[in-house]
């Protein structure tokens, strides 16, 4: 990925320093959410003036976490669809194995 002229100084030094030090030592997590907040708009409260936004992904991920909250408050979801059972054997293996477990002083049935 190239860089606009104003940071290609800072680059080669990022380069170099990675090279020496190896892919440990270079955050790429922290990169790619530098880029990606830039590139997407994932921080509003400042945009800056080298960055070009190509997509506002906030009205795109509110409007997901609102419909999710929605399906989960009238409990459209989760639904049996999205749901994984425990076979009633395993069940009961499990009830069994919970049941000799010795409960610890103070806690609550």
């Amino acid at each position: 990925m190239r860089c606009p002229r104003v940071c290609g100084g800072a680059v080669g030094v990022i380069r170099g320093r990675r090279r020496a030090g190896g892919p440990e030592h270079g955050n790429q997590a922290h990169d790619v959410h530098i880029i990606s907040s830039d590139l997407f708009h994932l921080y509003e409260a400042h945009t800056p003036r080298h960055s070009k936004m190509y997509v506002d992904l906030v009205p795109i991920m509110e409007k997901g976490l609102s419909d999710y909250r929605d399906d989960v408050r009238s409990r459209a979801y989760p639904g049996k669809e999205h749901t994984v059972f425990m076979k009633e054997d395993e069940l009961a293996k499990f009830k069994q194995l919970v049941g000799k477990q010795p409960r610890k002083a103070g806690t609550a049935d």
